[in-house]
C-alpha cells in the first residue's frame, strides 16, 4: 500500500498556529500539544500517512487558510551528505569553496538551488567545586552568640567543598549551500570559517560576518530558493524568533522546499 506526505506548498505558509489548528482537529489532540508538532513539522505536516489519511490533513489544512500538496513518500527529497567548508571566495564564474577536506568545489550562481540558514542554542554545563561559607543567618547568628557569651563561636562549621554547576547558552549559526547537477550540500559552520574575502567589511562577531556573507551568496543567486532562516538574514530579523531547535530542523525544512 502507497503511503504519502503533506506538505505546505509555499515557504510563506509556515504559520505555526494555524498549522497547530489543523494538527489538532485531525489527530484529535489539544492544540497546546499540536502546537509543538505545528512547529517542529518545518513543512512537512504528515508523513508515512494512508490516502485518505493524508487527504483528511490536507483537508484540514485548508480549513484553517492554508493549502497542503500531498506527494508519494517516494518522492520526499532526500538531502546529499553535507560537506564542511573551510573557505570562500567570489571567483569570475561565482563562487570557490574550501572543503575542510581540502578540495576546491566551484559552482557558479545558477548551479546554486537552495541556501538555508539555522540558528540554534549551545547550551553548555561547567562544574566546579568551590568553598561553601557560612550563610547571612549563620553569621548572624554567631555575632549573636559571641555577643552574648563573648566566646567566638562560629555557626555553619568549617568551610565544606561543595560542587557548583553553571550554565552557559551560546548561539551558534549554520548555512547549508545545495547545488545542483551533481547535487551537493556544502555546509557552512559559521564559527569555524575563514571570512578573509570580506576584507573591510569583516566584522569583530560571528554573526555579522556570517550576515555578510550569506548576503553576498543571495544576492548572486537570485534564482535560488530561500528557507525561513535565509530570508531572515536578507530582511534582517533575527534568526531566532524562528524556532529552529538543532540542525535536524534545518534538515527537515530543506528536504521540504527540496520537494516542491
Amino acid at each position: 500500500m502507497d503511503h504519502y506526505a503533506v506538505l505546505l506548498t509555499d515557504a510563506r505558509h509556515f504559520q505555526p498556529p494555524a498549522i497547530a489548528k489543523a494538527i489538532a482537529a485531525f489527530k484529535g489532540i489539544p492544540l497546546y500539544d499540536a502546537a509543538r508538532l505545528a512547529k517542529k513539522c518545518r513543512g512537512i505536516v504528515g508523513e508515512d500517512l494512508e490516502e485518505e489519511p493524508a487527504k483528511k490533513l490536507a483537508q484540514e489544512l485548508k480549513t484553517t487558510g492554508l493549502e497542503g500538496l500531498i506527494v508519494p513518500m517516494a518522492s520526499l527529497a532526500q538531502l546529499p551528505v553535507a560537506e564542511p567548508i573551510a573557505q570562500i571566495d567570489p571567483d569570475s564564474k561565482g563562487w570557490r569553496f574550501l572543503l575542510k577536506t581540502g578540495q576546491f568545489a566551484t559552482a557558479d550562481s545558477t548551479a546554486l538551488s537552495l541556501i538555508t540558514a539555522v540558528g540554534c542554542e549551545e547550551i553548555t554545563a561547567k562544574t566546579t567545586e568551590v568553598k561553601q561559607g557560612p550563610t547571612v543567618a549563620q553569621r548572624a547568628m554567631s555575632i549573636g552568640l559571641m555577643m552574648t557569651t563573648g566566646l567566638p563561636i562560629n555557626i555553619g562549621g568549617k568551610n565544606p567543598m561543595v560542587k557548583k554547576t553553571e550554565h552557559q547558552t551560546k548561539q551558534l549559526y549554520f548555512a547549508d549551500i545545495f547545488l545542483k547537477d551533481p547535487p551537493r550540500r556544502l555546509r557552512l559552520d559559521a564559527q569555524d570559517l575563514n571570512y578573509a574575502y570580506l576584507k573591510e567589511r569583516k566584522a569583530y562577531n560571528v554573526f555579522n560576518n556570517f550576515k555578510a556573507l550569506l548576503n553576498d551568496l543571495i544576492k548572486s543567486a537570485p534564482g535560488a530558493k530561500l528557507n525561513l532562516g535565509a530570508t531572515s538574514i536578507i530582511q534582517a530579523k533575527p534568526l531566532y524568533d524562528l524556532g529552529y531547535e538543532s540542525l535536524a530542523d534545518g534538515e527537515r525544512e530543506s528536504r521540504w522546499l527540496l520537494t516542491l
